[in-house]
């Protein structure tokens, strides 16, 4: 199967009309609820979406933890790796013609696998007492995401640990690490290209703000510097940010998802909710308000039926009871 025929990226606008799918598509068993959804995202070559969700789902026992599932949302299969039950993000890319995920996994590193579930590559860790560049007092290394630069250099964002940004190759060799001091929490990361070269950006949640790092030299992380200026207007806890043509589309734990303009200016709020459940985080289904967001944390901008839709991961923590909404956008 080939991807769908893009089309053009969604035009967002202060007037645009959304619509809200909120549900968490059943395996064949027609049993299936979610844990965690933390990520989910679209196969480059085949157009599928993956879902990666954490922990067991209400209810119910062994559970595998990466689904796949067709561009129109329909269960196609599902598998686990060694450390699946704890995943946080997914980063798929395509190598040497095969499709490959980069797994974050809270408390197991980085894992590189393929789509039956095959461990290809255990990254470095650097908090390895004997081999790591981590100090003592540091010594906390719980990845949260992963992206590629065109060079094939691997950033990591050590968000939950000792929150700087890594380098690897491909091999999961640990090149250098930068952001020291200047993060904390930096839960997303991800590559900025409207400008025609690549800013780093990332999700800075800890500091509530979107901060943006430039390489004079992508083949030398040393020479990585933090730019001027950041963005917390209209962001909470900021977990990631997705770039649709001119437009940058950020999931923020704090209910919401947040849409800015290539000059960083706001445009839109999505599924904003303006106050808590008593509950929260443990938000039970029954208890959820349609068209509003509970706990966003990831989130995917996907070809479907000939128009691009976003596709929402929702941590619901405590309940287990993570969903995945879909929303159109005219």
């Amino acid at each position: 199967m080939s991807n769908p025929e893009p089309t053009s990226p969604v035009v967002f606008t202060s007037n645009s009309q959304l619509g809200f799918t909120h549900y968490a598509p059943e395996d064949p068993s027609g049993k299936f609820s979610y844990g965690d959804a933390h990520s989910v995202v679209q196969l480059s070559t085949t157009g599928d979406v993956v879902l990666g969700h954490a922990g067991p789902a209400k209810d119910q026992g062994a559970i595998e933890h990466i689904r796949v599932f067709s561009p129109d949302l329909t269960f196609k299969r599902a598998f686990n790796f060694p450390g699946s039950e704890a995943i946080h993000d997914i980063n798929p890319q395509v190598e040497d013609g095969q499709e490959v995920l980069y797994c974050s996994v809270q408390g197991n590193g980085v894992k590189k696998v393929d789509l039956d579930g095959n461990v290809l590559v255990e990254f470095e860790s650097p908090a390895d007492p004997e081999t790591g560049t981590y100090t003592a007092a540091e010594r906390h290394f719980v990845p949260t995401q992963t992206v590629k630069l065109s060079n094939g250099t691997v950033l990591v964002a050590d968000g939950y640990g000792a929150s700087v940004i890594l380098a690897y190759t491909v091999d999961g060799k640990l090149l250098g690490m930068f952001g020291e001091g200047e993060l904390n929490s930096p839960h997303g990361i991800s590559i900025d290209t409207r400008s025609g070269k690549e800013i780093i950006t990332v999700s800075d949640r800890g500091n509530n703000r979107i901060v943006w790092y430039d390489p004079a030299d992508l083949d030398d992380i040393s020479t990585m510097k933090k730019l001027d200026g950041e963005l917390s207007d209209h962001l909470s806890l900021p977990c990631g940010a997705v770039f649709e043509g001119d437009f940058m589309v950020v999931p923020d734990l704090d209910m919401n998802v947040a849409v800015f303009d290539s000059e960083n200016r706001h445009v839109l709020d999505i599924g904003k909710k303006s106050e808590k459940h008593p509950n929260y985080p443990g938000v039970s289904p029954e208890d959820r308000t349609e068209g509003q967001f509970d706990g966003m944390h990831y989130l995917a901008m996907v070809q479907q039926d000939g128009r691009r839709v976003l596709l929402t991961g929702e941590w619901v923590g405590g309940q287990s009871c993570g969903r995945v909404t879909q929303v159109t956008i005219d």
